[in-house]
């Protein structure tokens, strides 16, 4: 049995680890060296850079953890032993005047949300967030749970008139305590003023155009360098008129952003921001400027061979007239490939773009068109109407990617084994971020060990997970649209290298936790085993296998290993 006391591990925890990137790409295991498998990022060897997280369960108080094992240390059966449960406390003060002096605060004892945001310092890629809300802290003290990682926490008081504090903190991290401190009544300054729709000159005097939305809008205002946020979202009153509280740190700055949005999405009005100074001695005024009257646009979505693409989403955003920027509701198209949606009217012709995302199993691809929404108003009616140009959008298909997967050794299909691709976002420059998600494509394989995934252009990771006992696999595939020089045709499919299944080997253990001086069982935690390494140029985790401890603790899982001696003749 290996296993490492509880306070090296967690000493290894919170130490920084330099994890080695892979030697070089590859498609098959027998294009590595000895002792290396191929991995999605290329050859490595599959006992080093291996990093644990652990999950034992909200109701236990263990959130997740990171173990990282060291090159050798992963023996058949590996014992998780925990501490206790890790934790954020502290207390929530407030200043008793706007000198900042430490010695002149007080208990800070109304309602805040806490919301915890960061990542695994081990893990590369994996995001945490845990958010609590302390209804009326004792004294002003608080304890929240946490999984490890590093994170960036934000108190934010129920009272709006009090701006949000941040700190910055490591888990497990020396300094057991943060303290936030909301500034005193007088002590947070104020911008006050009236956002409208338009001024109309016309009149005499000018008179403004008041904002007419019933769900509401909200204003916020953030730093110009860091976009953090310097006030919580304050509604805006029906005559336009605001007054927002801010964040002292707000005086040393010169200009700050004042962002106004709908406080629903979808709502037919834009979001906008302005620069305002942050010392203001009367109140600003602010203009949307005149972006009109919501109407509804129609269009039909087709594929390459004329059929209706039916559940499809679909959503227009773009800049409408005051430069403000419009996202519309995502709407479905129905059983004819028509979709109706609300929407403003386009700044000008292709401000505005129209986002497409076929459902599961459809031959037609993700797109994003241009397009321009044209707003009139009906002679002796109060409504608009809208035309949505171009209206009718025929999706080029999906390209085929067709692969086969082979058991360990390479001779025999495998069959049955799940096939998960899953769109890589963090391969994607600026310019190809999808305004909306594309979802994983699934399959599994056939007898011959055969399978086919209809998939958009771009990098993708594929999962294989068979449904014996043996490791997932992975690799990393670049579908892209090929011509072909003879027709000047797209080839429609896109033939993968095959896939060769790893060898496995078997690694069981208990999870337990202290209690006391005594090791208790931690049932049910989930375990999952990344490899971390460096793909396309970034630290990345490699997901390895995943298991479930029993009730009495106790965890089984298949990682991947290189073919044992006594069975490279026969696999």
């Amino acid at each position: 049995m290996r296993h490492f006391p509880a306070t090296l591990l967690l000493l290894l925890s919170a130490c920084a680890t330099s994890y080695v990137g892979p030697v070089a790409s590859c498609t098959s295991n027998e294009q590595c060296d000895s002792g290396q498998l191929c991995f999605a990022e290329g050859c490595g060897d599959p006992g080093k850079n291996i990093v644990v997280e652990i999950e034992g369960g909200a109701l236990n108080g263990q959130l997740a953890r990171d173990f990282p094992l060291e090159p050798g240390t992963l023996g058949a059966v590996y014992d998780f032993p925990l501490e206790g449960p890790l934790s954020v406390s502290g207390e929530f003060q407030r200043e008793r005047s706007t000198s900042s002096n430490p010695l002149d605060r007080t208990s800070y004892t109304e309602a805040v949300v806490v919301r915890a945001v960061g990542q695994s310092m081990l893990l590369p890629g994996i995001s945490r967030v845990y958010e609590e809300r302390f209804a009326s802290p004792e004294r002003g003290s608080f304890e929240m749970r946490v999984g490890a990682g590093s994170y960036t926490l934000t108190a934010i008081p129920s009272d709006r008139t009090v701006p949000p504090v941040m700190n910055n903190v490591q888990v497990p991290s020396m300094y057991p305590t943060l303290t936030f401190v909301f500034p005193a009544v007088d002590g947070a300054p104020a911008i006050s003023g009236q956002l409208v729709k338009r001024v109309d000159n016309t009149l005499i005097p000018p008179e403004p155009v008041l904002l007419t939305v019933a769900d509401g809008v909200d204003l916020q205002l953030f730093d110009v360098q860091t976009n953090q946020p310097l006030s919580q979202r304050f509604p805006m009153s029906g005559t336009g008129e605001f007054a927002i509280t801010v964040s002292p740190e707000a005086r040393s700055r010169t200009h700050v952003i004042l962002v106004a949005s709908p406080r629903e999405p979808g709502v037919p009005i834009p979001t906008k921001r302005f620069v305002v100074e942050a010392q203001v001695a009367t109140a600003v005024s602010l203009e949307y400027g005149d972006f009109g009257e919501p109407a509804d646009v129609e269009g039909t979505i087709l594929d390459s061979q004329g059929t209706p693409v039916a559940g499809a989403q679909v959503v227009l955003e773009g800049t409408v007239v005051g430069d403000g920027t419009f996202r519309s509701k995502i709407v479905e198209t129905n059983a004819t490939g028509d979709f109706r949606v609300s929407s403003l009217g386009s700044r000008s012709d292709g401000s505005f773009q129209l986002t497409v995302v076929p459902p599961k199993g459809s031959r037609a691809a993700y797109s994003q068109r241009q397009v321009t929404v044209k707003l009139t108003r009906t002679p002796g009616s109060n409504q608009n109407v809208g035309r949505l140009t171009p209206s009718s959008f025929t999706l080029d298909d999906r390209l085929i990617a067709k692969g086969t997967v082979t058991r360990p050794g390479g001779k025999d299909a495998a069959k049955g084994v799940s096939v998960r691709a899953t769109l890589q976002a963090e391969t994607r420059t600026l310019e190809d971020l999808k305004a909306l998600p594309v979802e994983p494509a699934e399959s599994v394989t056939a007898e011959d060990g055969s399978f086919e995934l209809p998939l958009d252009p771009g990098i993708w990771r594929f999962e294989f997970t068979p449904g014996e006992k043996l490791p997932i696999s992975s690799r990393l595939v670049t579908i892209k649209t090929v011509i072909d020089d003879k027709t000047g045709l797209k080839v429609p499919t896109q033939a993968l290298t095959p896939v060769e299944l790893s060898f496995g080997r078997t690694v069981s253990g208990t999870v337990t936790s202290a209690t006391g001086t005594v090791q208790q069982p931690v049932p049910y935690s989930q375990l999952r085993f990344f490899r971390v390494t460096t793909v396309e140029g970034r630290p990345a985790s490699i997901l390895l296998g995943t298991s479930i401890a029993d009730d009495r603790g106790r965890y089984e899982v298949v990682l991947p290993a290189v073919q044992p001696q006594s069975n490279k003749s026969s696999p």
